[in-house]
């Protein structure tokens, strides 16, 4: 079985993990010979990725202080409505920016569904607006505003994409219905992946810890079937810019 190495810069991540493939890189094989016969681990597979995807894009970006949004309505909405209301809020909220002469907006966001209750939660490059003028761009309903914390250790923003994608765990029709369980704009940043064969990675050290960079988690398992990497690398820089291009807050 092939066995290669990926690393990924992400904003001040950096990850590398080894892992095993059932078929090798640049070579066709048929859809029947990689189907996986438990298909409900293959979609809770597939949910790990996608939330893997999105602490990535967090990751590069955003940064500390940016804004984390909840978003509801007033009124009850139809999921057409909702979908339409966030889009406008993006818009409206462009136009504005760049009216102001502020930097590009960038944004991710994902919509819940609670109690036939619909809301937004939005990640958004903005640190100098208030939340009444975030409220004035909503019109809808209440806004809720949280900073976005410093989470480049242990497992960076895992658990903020756990959060922003739990309806998906939550739903009772099956994971099919999520292949798209966040939304980005277009502007936004894609992280920076390397994937080499095992021997290669090895000859050039690619598996050791770049420099600028600290150890935060080295962990090593021997159950790749399980979505779960032989071999996984976690560190963040020391100091310095990181890749999006904005000073990282020094240690004091």
């Amino acid at each position: 079985m092939p066995r290669y190495v990926e690393r990924i810069w992400a904003g001040d991540l950096y990850v590398c993990r080894e892992y095993f493939s059932l078929k090798a890189r640049g070579k066709k094989v048929s859809r029947g010979a990689l189907e996986n016969p438990t298909s409900e681990l293959q979609k809770k597979i597939n949910l790990k990725r996608k939330r893997e995807k999105l602490k990535y894009m967090i990751h590069t970006n955003f940064r500390e202080g940016d804004m984390w949004l909840g978003l509801t309505y007033k009124d009850k909405v139809t999921e057409e409505t909702a979908q339409r209301e966030i889009r406008n809020f993006f818009r409206r909220l462009k136009r504005q920016r760049k009216k102001a002469g502020a930097e590009p907006v960038k944004y991710i966001y994902c919509t819940h569904r609670k109690q036939n209750k619909i809301h937004h939660h939005v990640i958004l490059n903005i640190q100098d607006m208030t939340p009444n003028e975030i409220k004035a761009v909503w019109g809808n309903g209440r806004v809720n505003i949280t900073p976005l914390e410093d989470q480049a250790g242990e497992e960076g923003y895992s658990r903020l994409a756990e959060y922003m994608t739990k309806e998906a765990d939550e739903d009772e029709e099956g994971l099919e219905a999520y292949k798209q369980i966040w939304i980005g704009s277009r502007n936004l940043e894609q992280p920076k992946v390397e994937v080499v064969e095992y021997e290669d990675a090895k000859r050039h050290g690619y598996i050791k810890i770049p420099n600028g960079y600290k150890e935060v988690r080295i962990s090593v398992s021997n159950y790749p079937q399980m979505g779960i990497y032989r071999h996984y690398v976690l560190a963040i820089k020391i100091h310095g810019n990181d890749t999006r291009g904005r000073p990282r807050k020094k240690a004091s």
